[in-house]
Formats: structure tokens, sequence, C-alpha cells
């Protein structure tokens, strides 16, 4: 692992860093979960949020989400070893969360934030929806036009998003809060964009977790380039409130995706350390995809509470 990261600091290491203050209650009184340099993951003895400081800087995020962070051969530390390869497991993965997101939908029209190369919304597709989406990266905006047909992905941020206000009965965030330097920010412009029946539907880590209790630092959501917060359940209902809405569903049920069984050996390499020796005979089904639900993340379904 500390060779990985060395290899993701000196890939990044023209994007300066700077040291913050605990996010949600500006205290700089934190234990220290991860010494990375030159990134260090703290927990805030006030409040209990997770965040990396030093971190990279907010100016400078969007440079990481370039085409590498979607195709590299270090995505135990950062990004993904193949986003398109692994189109399959993301969108059987998402049909698994259809049921529960439509028996909470008050309409059709929906907007996926952070939607990557779009396989969420071919599964909400599938179900009957009207799914629009919004992504940072040029590269995977291309790909789910051209491999997917999604020609309502649209490249940017969402405070340029095209939409005027209360246009999607549903906004969708999987693995996006933990990204932004703003979380209150970015779901106010969502609350905005939501109609009053509208609800918010995401998914982010919780380090308050068994996982990242008995693993500590080489727990899989430490990415530091890219993972700047580590909610639990009350932290993330603090900034949920912050930004008026209020959490109607919470469970860590739903949270688990298909994992090629290949990256499963790495992970179990890296993070247990198992020996590869011991990990071959099941290399042969590297390909294959199996579902895994380690309840290390929440899914959370929320409504709006009151305009901001």
């Amino acid at each position: 692992m500390a060779a990985r990261s060395a290899q993701i600091a000196a890939r990044y290491a023209h994007i300066p860093v700077e040291e913050v203050r605990c996010y949600l209650c500006g205290s700089d009184d934190a234990a220290i979960l991860v010494r990375d340099p030159p990134f260090m993951v703290r927990r805030c003895r006030k409040c209990s949020l997770g965040y990396t400081s030093p971190r990279c800087r907010a100016d400078h995020l969007a440079s990481v989400y370039e085409q590498g962070y979607f195709e590299n051969d270090t995505s135990e530390a950062i990004g993904y070893s193949s986003y398109a390869r692994d189109a399959e497991a993301y969108v059987r993965t998402f049909r698994r969360k259809v049921p529960i997101i439509a028996s909470h939908a008050a309409g059709p029209k929906l907007l996926d934030v952070g939607c990557a190369a779009g396989s969420f919304l071919v599964a909400m597709r599938e179900a009957g929806f009207d799914p629009h989406g919004l992504e940072l990266a040029p590269a995977m905006v291309q790909h789910a036009r051209e491999n997917f047909g999604l020609s309502q992905v649209h490249q940017g941020t969402l405070d340029a998003a095209p939409w005027p206000s209360n246009s999607f009965h549903v906004l969708t965030m999987f693995d996006v809060l933990e990204h932004v330097p703003d979380p209150v920010g970015v779901l106010r412009q969502a609350h905005a964009l939501l109609r009053p029946e509208g609800v918010l539907v995401l998914q982010t880590q919780d380090l308050s977790s068994w996982l990242p209790r008995l693993v500590g630092a080489r727990w899989h959501h430490f990415k530091q380039v890219e993972h700047i917060f580590h909610f639990n359940p009350r932290t993330l209902a603090t900034v949920l409130e912050r930004a008026g809405f209020r959490i109607s569903v919470r469970t860590r049920q739903t949270a688990g995706k298909y994992f090629a069984i290949g990256d499963l050996l790495d992970r179990c390499h890296t993070v247990l350390h198992l020996p590869r020796w011991l990990l071959a005979p099941l290399q042969p089904f590297a390909r294959r995809f199996i579902w895994v639900n380690p309840r290390d993340e929440m899914f959370v379904i929320a409504r709006k509470a009151e305009a901001v």
C-alpha cells in the first residue's frame, strides 16, 4: 500500500496541498487516522467528522478526474481500474437499487450527479424513468452518449447545471459527497433542482462502521487524493439538515456492489495482507462478478424539509 500511495502522490505532485480545519464545526482538534505524506486523514474530536488535511487544494481538485482516474492500474489508491470494462457490474449493481428508489419517487424525471459513464441511468431507463446525467470527466460523458445512447448527459459541475429550479423528481449522488470540498453547498444546489415533492438519494462511506475500525489505515475508502471527507450517520445527517433535507431512509443493506473477483483479490492482498499465492487459485475467475456488501457504506433517501 505504501508503494501505491507513493506512486499516487508522485502522479499528483503538481497539485498544491492545503491544510483545513473541520468542515462542520471549525475545530482543529482531531485524531490522526492515516499518515500518508503529504496527506493525513483526521477525525474531529468535537463532531466526529472524518476529513483529509493536508489535502489537494480545492481549486485544483477537478484535475484529479482526468481519463487516468477511470482507467488506471492503481485503483486501490485512486479511481477505477477500468470503468468501461466493468460497466456490466455497475449496471447490475444499480438494478438492485431500482426498487427502493422507485418506491419513493414521486415522478419519473431523474438527475444523477457524478454519473460517470451512465450505468445508473441505464438501470433507471429500463425501469421507465426519464434519466439525465451530470459528469465532470469529458471522456465519461462521451462514453455515456456513444455506448449507452444517453444523450441527456452533460459535462460539468452542479453549480453550472443547465436545468432550472424544481426540475427533477429524483436527484442521486452515488459516491460523490466525499469528493466535494463544500458538501452543504452542493446539497443546496441539489435542493434547488428538486421539485417540492422530490427526493435525494445518495450513497457514501461510513467511518463508524466495523471495517475501518478493524483494518484501520488499510480501509479501502482511505483514498487521500479524492476522498476528502468521511461521514458517519450523525455527521451526514448534519450536512443534510444544513442543506434543507430530512432523512427518510438510511440503511447499509442496499449499499453493496458487484465486484470483479480479480479486483476483490487485489483488495484482499492490500487490505488483509493475504499472500498472492494463496489467492492464485481464484485468478481464473477474475472477470466474474460477485455481490459484496461489507456494510461500510450508507444508502440514504432524504426529502426536502424547507427552502434554504
